[in-house]
């Protein structure tokens, strides 16, 4: 295990898990295509959907053109137009067909929430700043972050293989040595919330968790992979 993937363990063990989110279950809305996806990416689709629609579907693609055995995804749900936010119920999903729940990066997860935003700025791409975990309020902004760490070992696949989630295909030697693991394409993460009846946008945006963690992978070398990022517009109308 390198120097980087020891750093990444000790960092995210440091916090209190806690749900990340509530229930929901099925998407409403206006379904969009898929984005196209090159290189090294994280986007999150936009829609728009009816106001007061219960449990919409918003997912989370990935792609990356190097190997990585590290990922942290933090994330912050905004109001734009007050009083048209998320309510009641937000829920992450990782689907275990999909690509990076079917990878080595589910050997450690971390999944978390933040109500309240709080803490040092830490560097890289970042809108809030959130320190302490906690249940999210509902009350703009809202914070969650999901973290995924390999701490496998050859001869078995120990990181997740170059690709992109708008692509079906296998991981080999995966989960133990001689056997392969197959995805379909879809996005690798999803959110499933429920909105308010208030006509206008909120966004889903990165953001910052001290004490150091922003949008970043990490490669088989212990190095620091910093994907472009695509927020989400969320419409209710």
């Amino acid at each position: 295990m390198n120097i980087r993937r020891r750093q990444l363990i000790a960092l995210v063990t440091l916090f209190v898990l806690s749900p990340a989110g509530c229930s929901g279950d099925k998407g409403t809305g206006t379904k969009p295509p898929p984005p196209t996806l090159s290189g090294n990416q994280v986007v999150i689709e936009s829609k728009t959907v009816s106001g007061g629609a219960d449990s919409v579907t918003v997912g989370i693609y990935v792609a990356n053109e190097v190997a990585l055995n590290g990922l942290v995804i933090p994330l912050e749900f905004r109001a734009v137009t007050p009083g048209s936010y998320i309510t009641n119920s937000c829920k992450l999903n990782m689907p275990s067909d999909r690509r990076i729940g079917a990878s080595p990066l589910t050997d450690m997860v971390v999944k978390l929430t933040y109500g309240d935003t709080g803490g040092v700025p830490c560097s890289g791409p970042t809108s809030g700043t959130y320190a302490i975990s906690s249940p999210i309020d509902f009350t703009s902004p809202d914070g969650f972050m999901w973290a995924g760490i390999s701490t496998a070992s050859p001869p078995t696949l120990y990181y997740l293989p170059p690709g992109q989630d708008d692509q079906a295909g296998q991981f080999d030697n995966w989960p133990s040595e001689g056997e392969s693991k197959a995805y379909v394409a879809g996005p690798s993460f999803e959110f499933v919330f429920d909105v308010t009846s208030t006509m206008g946008t909120f966004e889903i945006d990165t953001c910052c968790v001290t004490p150091g963690n922003h949008l970043e992978g990490t490669d088989l070398e212990g190095g620091t992979l910093l994907p472009s990022f695509t927020k989400s517009v969320i419409t209710l109308r």
